[in-house]
């Protein structure tokens, strides 16, 4: 960067470079994407709250089956194992 453009940005006066930024709707230059409209932003707020909490769902259902597991699997080395005898009891 050139040392005067570095200072106009530091200072914050940086005006716009007609050769790098033209002006918008000017000939040659690409139209502007056209602005979202009410219920399009709406749609994606919609999207947004209906779909976070179905992802945090799903992580926590998926966090509770985790203890099911554990005990079926606890449970089949009881079973290969066996009851272990209790000392002092005859």
């Amino acid at each position: 960067m050139r040392a005067a453009h570095l200072a106009a940005r530091m200072c914050g006066r940086i005006e716009y470079e007609m050769q790098r930024n033209p002006v918008p709707n000017a000939p040659g230059s690409p139209p502007l994407p056209r602005p979202l409209s009410l219920y399009e932003i709406l749609a994606v707020i919609l999207l947004w709250h209906v779909t976070v909490p179905a992802v945090f769902g799903a992580i926590g259902s998926l966090f509770g089956l985790a203890p099911v597991f554990w005990a079926s699997s606890v449970a089949r080395v009881g079973q290969l194992y066996g009851p272990r005898p209790q000392e002092g009891v005859t």
